[in-house]
């Protein structure tokens, strides 16, 4: 064999082996950009549902007490206490006012049901609303809305929710949004759930109540 010959199947030979070489160098390397693409979709996932987590036990911090209910008979006043939030009206008609400031009238047998919200979580929470769920009938009585902050460790003051007759029994209902502007509900000391988007917009028309977002 000529020399010149032996020489170019040596170049061919090297060539193969480098066209071999820079093959499984490609294979491997595809290899590892998709175990690396695949590994970043994990981590996303685990970084969100961690996130989603910590929300959550945040948002499970958060609850409404019933302070009490108190009975009024027909004509019977009211008295306003210290501190209290608010005094809503439930069913229409079963408040009248009195001759001495502060003070309301029944104007037919109620009952008066004083919550509270505590926000044992540490972030602050932002607009608020409470309900009343009648367990008896499994009918929701709207309650109050709230538009300010609750501070962490902090409660609001008394809530109070005037509603017609004196037999029924409720449990406090809340929703809210956190400082991550998710949207949560809780009735009683049940889990905490994400809040459907229907009773999200009264939050929009609290933020324009009170001028801004959380």
């Amino acid at each position: 064999m000529e020399p010149g010959s032996i020489a170019d199947w040596v170049m061919v030979a090297a060539t193969l082996g480098a066209v071999v070489v820079a093959g499984i160098a490609l294979r491997f390397s595809r290899k590892a950009n998709q175990s690396s693409t695949e590994a970043n979709r994990i981590a996303q996932a685990v970084y969100a549902d961690d996130v989603r987590a910590r929300n959550e036990a945040q948002a499970r911090l958060v609850f409404a007490s019933t302070l009490g209910a108190s009975v009024y008979r027909k004509d019977e006043p009211i008295p306003q206490h210290d501190g209290e939030h608010s005094m809503t009206q439930v069913g229409g008609g079963v408040l009248g006012t009195s001759n001495r400031p502060g003070e309301f009238v029944a104007l037919e047998d109620m009952q008066i049901i004083d919550l509270e919200i505590f926000n044992g979580s540490t972030e602050v929470i932002g607009a608020f609303q409470t309900q009343l769920y009648d367990p008896r009938n499994q009918t929701i009585v709207p309650g109050s809305v709230g538009s300010e902050f609750i501070r962490p460790g902090e409660k609001t003051p008394r809530i109070r929710v005037a509603v017609p007759g004196v037999t029924s029994h409720y449990v406090p209902e809340i929703s809210f949004r956190d400082s991550a502007g998710l949207f949560w509900s809780r009735r009683g000391y049940e889990p905490v759930q994400p809040l459907d988007q229907a009773r999200r917009d009264l939050f929009d028309s609290l933020d324009r109540l009170r001028g801004g977002r959380l």
